[in-house]
Order: structure tokens, then C-alpha cells, then sequence
């Protein structure tokens, strides 16, 4: 109060005003340090007579009196302040406490309800991983015993006397100790036996071929003992801390023993599983309720749009087309719930026909508000009770009746115009969507139920019969009429006139072609007629276009925008509703800004009367979170019979950086994409859940702290179909792991061809491409892998699958490796029973067991790469996928080629009497037989069964005299040599023929052999596959051209 006195001059003399006038503490003491009593001001202060004195004086005076106690409030003043310092340190530190015990407290209620969310998928995940390891173990078990057998039979006995007699095998390893490793053998037999848990009876040869080749370094090992395979109790699933079996204490906060039945078999690493006794813990949730006041009608059917568009063009809510091009005011919808007006004017641009410039909304389901969406000077303008609203762009506006955006299109298909476009939500399941055009008409789409009751307009009747929605039948019911000037919702009323009757034999011959041209592409017969008549009413290209926008609209792809601008992220921040879908892209820019303890959420839609959190049907539609202490999403998503599914990507956003992330529910699938690549996909959505009512939208929820992020440009809307046959072109790119590059159909028989430059090799699968009936379908069943390739680990060799009916990951894998730096041509190619692998030209792998070759299928997947393993570091082009119808006829090769091995040129119809002719210039001879033509009817086999060689032909070794051969019955190897050899540097024209019973070979038209055997020669009963030359031999060094295959 001293102080409070001694800073205001006038309180000294206007005391009396003052709380200076009631009491005022003064010490009697002389020094100021003495005892202090209250001194009752009643007849002045400090003496002072404020009727005679001036103010100064006054002043001056208790100034004198009361400076002997200015020592006293000056050392008062210091005890203050240091009690006060201290008071504010024991303030902060108590709100520091009280803010840590409710961090604690949050962190505990966040952690059990994490373990809530993730304890079903825990416990399946411990089933499956127990039922994993008893499969893994019983095929481990069978392939060993398949293995061990087959290893004796590939060590099998010494011949007599070899290695001195005895136990041969013991004294070859004696004779070769520490010269091999001793697990080479096994390694080998593993490798090919046991891959992927099937023993492979045609790999063998392989480990045979390699002890025969190397058996003097062989170090000879004995049967392999037999690994331990156990079963755990608790089965090892990512972040198992134990089985619940104990108190487990999480922030302090015991949660007790003896967990529930129904527990998890396994939890996480520091959560606190809530299946605990009576006496654990329990949290109080806070929720704040919004009371919102709706009008509620019964309704019958399934929800339906009417669509107004162009000049103006109309489809009823049963379908049915009709135009009317008179001037005035129209019932679109009459009805007592939803009244919709329409106003058609004049355009001087287009004289022939109205268009339609603006419409109003009332009814019931408004509850007396009133919406006009009008033509002011040109300038489309939007009013709500006369106030206008939506006049920013992008802008939005919501109460308890309606939510309404305006944003840059409805339509966010490649092919719309980025017309403005807004969109209205009203009660009772009412939609308006609008595509605004400035200054000339607008188009608009109505989607509602049918309710009870009288309903009728230009949007027909709503009765499920199209026929009575013509205008003929309009007309004769009086759907047609004039909105009567004091039924009008516009503010200015336009006087009506008759439609103009106008058809599309008012179009010249030259306009009506160039509409035909500029409508192709519209989906449907009622819009394509619709934009060739505008066209030619309008003489306006543009027209096309519109229309082509107005079908986008009709088919509900509009976007419904929920952020534009930046926005950081606040608890509890409603962003208004929107129209449910059940499948649907919610699309989001997130930029996080650090990481953060507990869940933070991000995005959250939800639906319901209550709009919850979890973990019912539709309380998650979607949502999103970080996960504690990281920006690795938690995406989750309601379906039929599951409130709580999802997928969570295993890579973090970057900090700092923009990252667009979209969450599509289509098909069976719920998809994850960071910047359009695929991060996480989960197969579980077949049921999936559809949506009863407009859904609430938060960023961020109320339920959770906000992350530390910021979202632009966020929308939600209606999934496109996924692009069809869109792969690679011939500019190069970089194979980016998970990247979709849409659906295709596919074929029993086909080739996939790709061009791939490998620029590094990575650690482990690097993959290339991925075809697979399943989105999330990487290995196991049946379609998987229809084709899949990579590149092995550490190498740029070929790992190439290809599912068959009885053998889901069957293939083929090339031990030539791709060079590092160099473009590749790479085709797989499925025919008849083989899958061949091919380097430019040349077969490098054949695997023939595709006899029970897998049926073609619509909507198959592409990868490249997929979202399963690693990218290959590689760049693709030119990728091709096309049905396999054979392989060419008649003349084979024209052009001189050079020979080169394992080079196919293709395939023909065989026939028992044939006529082959090439011509040949050998340029030197060679060591060895040398191959230069091979024609079998497994393109697998070399020799000697009937039909492998028909014909075939080499030329000796150390020569150019001709080796031919030529199947015949009981003879797969059968034919005749020529003594004769080819003039080196020389062509030579060479016919070998089988007719009449004889085999015979020609060199420019003259015989040079004859076989008489051949009264029964080999019949194919399918087609051969051309080599030239074959991959069993060294190619001869020559060149061939004009080669022909005929049948006789």
C-alpha cells in the first residue's frame, strides 16, 4: 500500500478516493526499525491539510515525514524478493512434478492401449509363428532323409581295388584329408535339394556332376548329423519380451499377475498388456460432446444422382436422358424434404439453347436455411440465408446444417479441366457436387435417397422406371412447369419460355464430325450424344472437354479437399465432414518435425452416432499415427467383423521433409503409399466397412497428443481403378522398391521382355519385376509369382519364378551373371512345357515341367520392384508382356547371321516328311563338335530319345564335314554324315530332307547322302524349338542365312 501511495502523487491529496485513506502502516520507532502499528487516516495524511495546502506542498511534507522509513521498505523490499525467488522456484519445480506425473500418467494410459490395439495381433502372430516352425521343421525333417539317401547314392561304392579295397569312402578321405571342404558336397545337395523346403530330384546330376569332376580334391564327409529343430513355447515374434507369466511394471505401474485367459501369448517390449487381474489400473477418459440438432426422415432404397449439365442436359435419378433448352426458372427437385430450382438463361455466345447459369436450395431437410448458387454479373457466387459465402478459393464453411467447400476441381482425374468446383453436404444423406464455369453455366449433380412422399422435376420421379422420366411423360404430368415468381428462391426472378425443339439434324455434316472426333473417350452413350449435340449447338471445342468433366462428376469423383494450405498439427482439430466412402484414397502431405514420445496422431476419421475412438466398426475410417519415438506410421483401418485392422510401414518419414502419403481402400486391399510408391499393403479388406452417415475428420484427433508435423494439402475421395498395361518405355529408370505400375491381363503362354543395366549389386533379393494375382501376394500360393525376377544376393545373377498348378514357386535361375554398366535384354518366355530364360537371343536356362501351366488372369499386379524385398540398383526399360502364340513358321533367318550358342530362334509346326534349307559359309574349323542347327520337340533335351534331334547338325571336329541327324521310329539318333566337307569361306546351299522313306542330304541341289531307314520317321505332335545354334556345344564358326523350315 506504501508503495502503491508514494507512485501516485494525487493519492496524497485526493487520499480520500484512495486505499491509502484506510489504513497505512507507519513504525514508531525514529529509525524505521521498530515496532509498527495502524494509524487510522481520518482527518488528513501525515498531518496534512489538503484544504490549504497545495499538492506540491502536501507532498513535500509527508515526503520529510516518512523518509526516516525508507531504510525499513528497502530492506522489507530485499526479504521479498528472495522470498519471492524462492516461491517461484518451488512453483515451477511443483508444476514440473505435477506435469511429469501426468506425462507418466498419459504415457501409461497411451502404452495400454497400444498393447489393447496390438495384443490380437500378437496372439496371431505367435499362433502362426508356432505353426511356421512345426511346417519348417517337418520339411526340414523330410528333406534331410531325402537328402541323406541321395547322398549315398552319389558317393555310392568304389569300382574293385580302388584305394586299396575296403571302406572306400574312409580311405578316400584318409588318402585326401584337409584337400576339401569337407562340406561342399552337403552344401551342394542342401542348396539344390532343400530350397524353399522341397527336395529336387532333377538337380541331382548337378552335386554328381561336381563329385565326378573333383573327386581326386575330395574331402569325403560323412552322413550330415541331424540339426535340432525346436519348437519354442513362447515363439520368437519382433520385440517379444516373454510370455506373460509375471507382474510386468511399466512408468511404476504394476500390471499384475495372473493375466486372463484370453491374454497375448507375447508382448512387446516395454507395454503393459491390459489382460490383468481385477486389480489393475484403470484410466478415466474425458470426452467432450457436441450436441448437433438434425432432421431425421425415413428413407427406402439406396442413395442415387441426378445429374444437370450443359445447355442444359439431364439424367434422372432412374437414368433416363432428357434435354430441355427453354428459358427460365425449373423444378429440378420438388418435394417436401429437398426443393432444388434451377435457372436456365439465354448466353449470347450460344443463341440457339439456355444453359443453365444457377440454382437454389430449401426444403426440410434445411430446416429454413436456404442456399443460392447465382450468377451475379458473370461472377458465380454462393449465398447462405443472403449472406455469401465460399467467396475465397480455396475457402470452406460449416454449421450444424450444412458443410461446404470450393476448391480447384471436384473432378482430380487427368483428364478434368481444373474448373472450380464446390461441394455441399447436407443432412439426410444429401449431396450436391457443382463444377463452376465462370460466366457461362454450371453443372450439377444431386445424390439422395428417396423418401417418402411426392417427389418430381426435370430430375424425374425417383421410382426406379426410367420410362416415365422422358419429357413427353414430364410434360404430361406437369414436371415441366415454371417456378411461379413467389415460389422463387432467387433474388432476381427470370420470366419462363418454351424449349426450343432442337435435335442433332440441326448439325452441319462438317461440325457433326469434328464432335464424333472430340467426344470420343466419354464412358457412356448418353454423354457422348450430350457433348456431340453441344458441340454442334455451341460451335465451341471447349464444350468437349466440359462434358467430358460432367461424367467425372456424375461418377461421384469428385475430391472432397480438407486442407490446402499448411496447417501444424493441434489436438482436437475439426475439419468438418465428409461424404463416406467404402472405397476411397485419402490423400495427405505430412512433413514431421521431430520425434516424440506416445502415440501422436495425425489424421482421424471417424463415424457413428458418438464418433469414438476405438475400437468399433467405423470408429477408424481411416487414421493415422506416428508410433512413439519415431515418424513410422500407424495406419489403421475399420472392416466387417474387425474395428482395428491395418498396415504399418515399416520406413519412417524423413524428418524435415515433405513426404505425400496416401491410405486407398480398394478390392481386397488397403494400400500405403509414400510419394506413389507402395510402402504397405494388407489383404484383409474384402468385407469392407461401409459408411452409415457423413464422417467426422480430425487432424489431430482429441483422443491423442498432435504430432509434431504439418499437413497441406489433404483430400478424400472416390478410388480410380488402377492404370491397365502402363509399364516401362524406353526411357530409362531406376528401379524404386515398391513401385505399382498397374494391372494387366495375362496369359497360360506369354513372354515378358525388359531391358535391365545393373549399376551395383545389393546384399540381399534385389528385385527387378513382380506379376502377382494378389497385391500382397509375394510367396506361397499359387499366382504369387507369375513371373517374378531378381537379381541373387550379392550377384547379377537371374532368380526367376513361375508358379505351375503343383509347384507355387517353381523357375528357372541362369548361371550366367548380367553386367554391371551394361544394358541387357532379358525375355522369360513360357510355351508349351518349358519356361526359358533368355540373354538377348540366347537360351540361358530351361526348365520343362510347365505341363501343368497356370490359366491366364484379368487384374494381375506389376511391380518393379516390388514392395517385398529391395530394389535391384538397375535401371529398366522397354518392358513388354504379350500373349505367346507359338513360335514363327516357314523362313526362320534371312539376313547372314553368325552362329551363336544357345541362340532360339523360335518354333514350327513339325512335321514327320520335312524339307530344311539354309545356306552356310564356314570360316574355320574347330576342336570338337561344333553345333550350327538343332531343332527339337523338348527344347530341354540334347539326346538321344526320339524326337530330340529333327534334325540336327554339327560339324566335326577338326572339319567342315557335315554331322546331320534326324529322329526315326525306335531311334532317336539315327542319320547321315556326308564325306564331303563345305569349302571354307565358301556358301553352300544345304537341304536335308525326309520323304519317301529316305533321309536324304543335298549341297546345292545334289545329293550327298541317303539313309533308307526312315520308312517310319519321328511325328511331332506339337511345335519344335529352333536352335541355331544349340546350348549343348561350342557354335562353328560360321555364318547361315535364308533358312526355311517346310512340311511335305
Amino acid at each position: 500500500k506504501y508503495a502503491q501511495c508514494l507512485d501516485a502523487r494525487d493519492v496524497l491529496v485526493r487520499h480520500n478516493n484512495t486505499i491509502c485513506c484506510q489504513e497505512f502502516a507507519v513504525c514508531s520507532s525514529p529509525t524505521g526499525y521498530g515496532d509498527c502499528e495502524t494509524v487510522k487516516l481520518e482527518s488528513g495524511f501525515a498531518g496534512c491539510d489538503y484544504k490549504e495546502q497545495s499538492g506540491e506542498e502536501c507532498f513535500a511534507q509527508a515526503k520529510a515525514m516518512i523518509s526516516p522509513l525508507q531504510g525499513y521498505f528497502s530492506n522489507q523490499d530485499k526479504k521479498y524478493e528472495a522470498l519471492r525467488f524462492e516461491c517461484a522456484k518451488f512453483t515451477a519445480a511443483t508444476k514440473a512434478k505435477v506435469a511429469e506425473c501426468q506425462y507418466l500418467q498419459e504415457a501409461v494410459n497411451s502404452k495400454v492401449a497400444e498393447a489393447n490395439e496390438l495384443a490380437e495381433e500378437i496372439t496371431n502372430s505367435g499362433k502362426a509363428t508356432v505353426q511356421s516352425c512345426k511346417e519348417a521343421c517337418q520339411e526340414y525333417q523330410a528333406c534331410r532323409t531325402k537328402t541323406v539317401h541321395q547322398y549315398m547314392k552319389v558317393v555310392g561304392p568304389c569300382e574293385a581295388g580302388a584305394y586299396g579295397g575296403g571302406d572306400c569312402v574312409k580311405n578316400r578321405e584318409t588318402d585326401r584329408k584337409n584337400e576339401w571342404d569337407a562340406t561342399q558336397i552337403i552344401k551342394c545337395m542342401l542348396t539344390h535339394y532343400c530350397e524353399g523346403g522341397h527336395f529336387k530330384d532333377d538337380l541331382l546330376q548337378q552335386c554328381k556332376a561336381t563329385i565326378d569332376t573333383y573327386h581326386l580334391n575330395i574331402q569325403y564327409p560323412k552322413v550330415p548329423e541331424e540339426l535340432p529343430c525346436e519348437i519354442p513355447d513362447c515363439p520368437a515374434c519382433p520385440g517379444c519380451d516373454e510370455c506373460v507369466d509375471r507382474p510386468y511394471y511399466q512408468y511404476e505401474v504394476p500390471c499384475y499377475a495372473n493375466p486372463l485367459p484370453d491374454a497375448p501369448v507375447c508382448m512387446e517390449d516395454g507395454e503393459c498388456p491390459e489382460w490383468c487381474t481385477e486389480d489393475r489400473p484403470t484410466t478415466t477418459t474425458t470426452t467432450t460432446t457436441t450436441t448437433t440438432t438434425t432432421t431425421t426422415t425415413t428413407t427406402t432404397g439406396a442413395r442415387k444422382t441426378c445429374l444437370a449439365w450443359g445447355d442444359p442436359h439431364f439424367e434422372s435419378f432412374d437414368g433416363q436422358k432428357m434435354n430441355y433448352y427453354g428459358v427460365g426458372e425449373f423444378w429440378l427437385v420438388r418435394s417436401h424434404m429437398l426443393s432444388v430450382q434451377g435457372k436456365y438463361e439465354i448466353n449470347p455466345k450460344w443463341p440457339k439453347a439456355s444453359i443453365m447459369t444457377g440454382f437454389a436450395v430449401g426444403g426440410a431437410a434445411l430446416q429454413g436455411h436456404r442456399i443460392v448458387f447465382d450468377n451475379v454479373e458473370g461472377d458465380a457466387k454462393v449465398f447462405y440465408d443472403g449472406t455469401e459465402i465460399l467467396a475465397a478459393f480455396p475457402s470452406s464453411f460449416t454449421d450444424d446444417i450444412l458443410t461446404a467447400r470450393h476448391e480447384m476441381s471436384v473432378s482430380n482425374h487427368k483428364r478434368a479441366h481444373k474448373q472450380h468446383g464446390m461441394l455441399f453436404l447436407l443432412p439426410n444423406d444429401i449431396t450436391l457436387a457443382v463444377l463452376r464455369y465462370s460466366g457461362k453455366y454450371t453443372d450439377l449433380t444431386i445424390t439422395m435417397p428417396r423418401w417418402a412422399g411426392d417427389l418430381d422435376g426435370h430430375c424425374g420421379n425417383f421410382n426406379g422406371n426410367p420410362a416415365d422420366d422422358t419429357s413427353d411423360a414430364l410434360f404430361g404430368r406437369n414436371a415441366l412447369q415454371f417456378v411461379k415468381p413467389e415460389a422463387s428462391m432467387f433474388k432476381t426472378h427470370v420470366v419462363g419460355s418454351e424449349s426450343p425443339v432442337l435435335t442433332i439434324d440441326d448439325c452441319d455434316a462438317a461440325t457433326l464430325e469434328r464432335a464424333e472426333v472430340l467426344c470420343q473417350g466419354l464412358d457412356t452413350e448418353i454423354h457422348r450424344d450430350a457433348c456431340m449435340f453441344d458441340v454442334c449447338m455451341t460451335d465451341d471445342d471447349q464444350i468437349a472437354g466440359d462434358d467430358k468433366e460432367a461424367e467425372e462428376l456424375e461418377e461421384g469423383f469428385y475430391v472432397q479437399r480438407l486442407l490446402s494450405e499448411p496447417q501444424k498439427l493441434v489436438k482436437g482439430t475439426n475439419l468438418g465432414m465428409v461424404e463416406g466412402l467404402s472405397e476411397f484414397e485419402l490423400s495427405v502431405d505430412i512433413t514431421p518435425h521431430s520425434y516424440q514420445k506416445g502415440w501422436r496422431s495425425i489424421v482421424h476419421l471417424t463415424d457413428g452416432p458418438d464418433h469414438k475412438n476405438c475400437c468399433e466398426e467405423g470408429n477408424r475410417i481411416p487414421a493415422l499415427w506416428f508410433r512413439t519415438g519415431s515418424t513410422r506410421l500407424h495406419v489403421r483401418m475399420s472392416r466387417t467383423g474387425k474395428g482395428n485392422d491395418g498396415c504399418d510401414p515399416n520406413e519412417p518419414l524423413p524428418l524435415g521433409e515433405t513426404t505425400t502419403v496416401r491410405v486407398r481402400v480398394q478390392g481386397p486391399y488397403m494400400i500405403v503409399f509414400y510419394n506413389d510408391k507402395i510402402a504397405c499393403v494388407s489383404g484383409n479388406f474384402g468385407d469392407k466397412y461401409v459408411p452409415s452417415k457423413r464422417v467426422a475428420v480430425q487432424a489431430a484427433d482429441r483422443w491423442y497428443e498432435a504430432a509434431d508435423a504439418t499437413l497441406a494439402n489433404m483430400w478424400y475421395g472416390r478410388v480410380r481403378p488402377l492404370p491397365v498395361g502402363e509399364l516401362f518405355g524406353a526411357v530409362p529408370v531406376a528401379l524404386e522398391k515398391g513401385t505399382l505400375l498397374g494391372r494387366i491381363q495375362t496369359y497360360e503362354e506369354f513372354s515378358l521382355s525388359f531391358d535391365v543395366k545393373p549399376k551395383g549389386i545389393v546384399k540381399g533379393w534385389g528385385s527387378i519385376v513382380h506379376l502377382t494375382h494378389d497385391l500382397a501376394g509375394n510367396h506361397g500360393t499359387v499366382g504369387d509369382r507369375i513371373p517374378a525376377i531378381w537379381f541373387r544376393p550379392g550377384t547379377t545373377q537371374l532368380h526367376v519364378r513361375m508358379s505351375r498348378e503343383s509347384s507355387a514357386n517353381d523357375g528357372c535361375d541362369p548361371k550366367e551373371a548380367l553386367p554391371i554398366g551394361e544394358t541387357s535384354r532379358v525375355t522369360v518366355r513360357l510355351h508349351d512345357n518349358n519356361l526359358n530364360v533368355l540373354l538377348g537371343d540366347r537360351v540361358i536356362c530351361t526348365q520343362n515341367k510347365y505341363s501343368d501351366k497356370i490359366a491366364g488372369k484379368n487384374g494381375v499386379y506389376v511391380y518393379a520392384a516390388d514392395p517385398f524385398y529391395d530394389a535391384a540398383d538397375a535401371d529398366i526399360s522397354n518392358m513388354v508382356y504379350q500373349q505367346e502364340n507359338g513360335l514363327p513358321e516357314g523362313k526362320l533367318i534371312g539376313a547372314e547371321t553368325q552362329l551363336t550358342r544357345g541362340a532360339l530362334l523360335g518354333g514350327v509346326r513339325g512335321s514327320a516328311n520335312y524339307a530344311l534349307k539354309f545356306t552356310i559359309t564356314p570360316k574355320s574349323t574347330q576342336r570338337g563338335w561344333r553345333s550350327i542347327i538343332h531343332m527339337t520337340h523338348d527344347m530341354s533335351r540334347n539326346c538321344c530319345n526320339e524326337g530330340d534331334r529333327v534334325p540336327a547338325l554339327w560339324f566335326h571336329s577338326r572339319s567342315t564335314r557335315l554331322h546331320v541327324r534326324s529322329s526315326r521310329s525306335r531311334s532317336g539318333n539315327d542319320g547321315c554324315d556326308p564325306k564331303e566337307q563345305l569349302p571354307l569361306n565358301k556358301a553352300t546351299e544345304v537341304t536335308v530332307q525326309v520323304s519317301g522313306g529316305n533321309l536324304n542330304v543335298m549341297f546345292d541341289g545334289r545329293v550327298v547322302c541317303t539313309d533308307k531307314d526312315y520308312s517310319s520317321p519321328f511325328q511331332p505332335s506339337d511345335r519344335m524349338a529352333v536352335y541355331a545354334s544349340d546350348p549343348w556345344y561350342e557354335p562353328a564358326d560360321a555364318t547361315i542365312k535364308d533358312m526355311s523350315y517346310q512340311a511335305l
